[in-house]
């Protein structure tokens, strides 16, 4: 399995957009999860019109497994989502996360186990506690820019 996140501290560049639409474009070829770990939780409200029972925030808390947060856009395709209802992952990254740097390392190996090919990482343009602890768990970082 293969875990890409899209990230650079500058906001605007473009990292949902890529993220959102590689992630669609390999599930045409591939099993691909696409997690939203952008407090703002833009990418999720692109692929769901309704606020999911479950997020990201709740699978990194322990209150939900990951397969039960996990929501199916199509056969080759899922979404973690994140919404900023209360701002509850920005509230375990500056509290919780620095007990658990590994969670996302965690992450990965049990998406793994469900049997995704590739795991995409939307970020947010920071380099908070959050984006550090998925930068240290992915096989690739993508940065996308955007000249002036």
């Amino acid at each position: 399995m293969k875990q890409l996140a899209f990230h650079i501290q500058k906001g605007g560049v473009g990292k949902t957009t890529l993220s959102g639409n590689i992630a669609w474009l390999l599930s045409q070829i591939q099993k691909v999860a696409l997690i939203d770990c952008d407090p703002q939780g833009n990418t999720s409200s692109w692929f769901l019109k309704e606020a999911p029972t479950h997020e990201l925030a709740d699978v990194l808390q322990g209150s939900v497994d990951v397969p039960k947060a996990l929501i199916e856009i199509t056969e080759t395709l899922s979404i973690l989502p994140t919404f900023s209802l209360d701002g509850v992952l920005k509230q375990y990254a500056e509290t919780r996360l620095n007990d658990e740097p590994f969670i996302f390392e965690e992450l990965g190996e049990e998406l793994n186990s469900l049997g995704y090919d590739t795991v995409i990482y939307d970020l947010s343009p920071g380099m908070s506690r959050l984006e550090k602890s998925v930068l240290l768990a992915m096989d690739e970082v993508i940065v996308p820019l955007t000249p002036e």
